[in-house]
């Protein structure tokens, strides 16, 4: 992909219920997550990390889902610690760009405190286009 093929995307509004700054959250347990990575296995709290960490763009939304599509295309986490417990939260905050390219940027902790930070690139529509 090179700048010819980017859809110059304007008119960038959060959504009325939706605006917000830095969401956060915590999520928990794999059974109050309802995510099992491996079956048969047990999810450690790093493999639910990254789980929750995948769905960081859904919960920084800044525009309407109904109207945008905000996916992520790649995605960084940066640890400098194992998280403790299955107990983990994250602070997050989506970035406009108005070339149809956007940012979510998320630090991550758990009980303990500040474990890390994700980022993922966004490819940003309307949707329908």
């Amino acid at each position: 992909m090179n700048d010819s093929d980017l859809i110059p995307v304007t008119n960038l509004q959060p959504a009325p219920d939706q605006a917000r700054e830095n969401p956060m959250i915590w999520t928990g347990e794999e059974e109050a997550m309802g995510v099992f990575l491996n079956a048969g296995e047990a999810d450690d709290a790093l493999d639910l990390l990254f789980a929750a960490v995948d769905s960081a763009n859904g919960i920084s939304a800044e525009l309407d889902p109904a109207a945008w599509a905000f996916v992520p295309v790649d995605m960084t986490v940066n640890l400098f610690r194992q998280p403790a417990g299955t107990w983990l939260g994250m602070k997050t905050r989506m970035i406009i760009h108005d070339n149809g390219i956007g940012q979510t940027q998320t630090t991550l902790f758990d009980q303990q405190g500040s474990l890390g930070a994700g980022l993922q690139t966004l490819f940003i529509r309307p949707n329908g286009s």
